[in-house]
């Protein structure tokens, strides 16, 4: 089956979540990756705070929908001292998941995340203290990816807790970075049982290289976020729920050029 040109994979998408009365401009911009994005590219400096801040929203992003997360953003600045590092620091991690469990705000790991955040910060600081700063740590690698990898690797010497390649790249666009997150969204709608982006197993590695080549040929302003925003909307819980583990062919604009129908006869009704 032949793969849909970039253009024409953001244009049927869209369609699709129209006729869903998804508001996917609204959803994107309320995500607020895109502008922070733009904040990068326009030489923002990020403070430690701020990493901070984009590391506790992946976490808490993990084996979860994000709706509640979403909705519940006040309470949880609220909870981490509006991110302050040093009242951070003299909270009680079990006071902080007290906090997040009665928001309902946690997850399977939240115990385990929030042990280990003071860990995780204190990793931060040993990046500004040999890079400068975090920002700069980020820019000294050749793309996203290889910054991932040195955050989520074991052996690491600056390997975060609690974080693999997915979270790492999440972190990262929460902070500017024109990334995408290699996430089971991802995997599955790029994969050869649904649109045929990637042939063999969809690795953390392929996806990246995949999504980041598309966005590359799409006309847009931060292009690989937005497509990681606008392809994560269009799968998960929700939010579209078009492309998830059973796919809703019937209301798809994509059905044609997607092998999943192909392979599951009723698939489209």
């Amino acid at each position: 089956m032949n793969q849909l040109e970039p253009s024409e994979l953001i244009r049927l998408i869209k369609i699709t979540l129209d006729k869903s009365h998804v508001d996917y401009e609204g959803m994107i911009k309320t995500m607020g990756q895109t502008k922070t994005c733009k904040d990068r590219i326009s030489q923002k400096v990020f403070p430690l705070k701020e990493h901070v801040r984009a590391l506790v929203l992946s976490l808490l992003s993990s084996q979860r929908p994000w709706t509640t997360i979403a909705a519940r953003s006040d309470d949880i600045h609220c909870i981490f001292h509006e991110f302050d590092i040093t009242s951070l620091l003299k909270t009680p991690p079990d006071e902080i998941i007290v906090a997040i469990r009665k928001k309902k705000c946690g997850n399977m790991a939240i115990k385990k995340q929030i042990s280990t955040l003071s860990y995780n910060i204190n990793i931060f600081k040993e990046i500004e203290k040999k890079c400068g700063s975090i920002d700069s740590f980020i820019g000294c690698h050749k793309d996203a990816f290889a910054v991932a990898q040195v955050l989520s690797i074991a052996g690491s010497e600056f390997k975060l807790k609690q974080v693999g390649i997915p979270l790492a790249m999440e972190y990262l666009k929460n902070v500017g970075v024109n990334t995408i997150k290699p996430d089971v969204h991802l995997q599955r709608i790029l994969s050869r049982n649904r649109l045929g982006y990637i042939a063999d197993k969809p690795t953390a590695r392929k996806v990246f290289d995949v999504a980041s080549e598309l966005a590359g040929r799409i006309d847009a302003e931060c292009s690989c976020v937005y497509l990681d925003n606008l392809l994560w909307l269009f799968c998960a819980k929700g939010y579209g729920e078009i492309c998830g583990a059973t796919p809703k062919c019937s209301c798809c604009e994509l059905t044609k050029h997607c092998n999943y129908p192909h392979e599951h006869q009723g698939a489209v009704l």
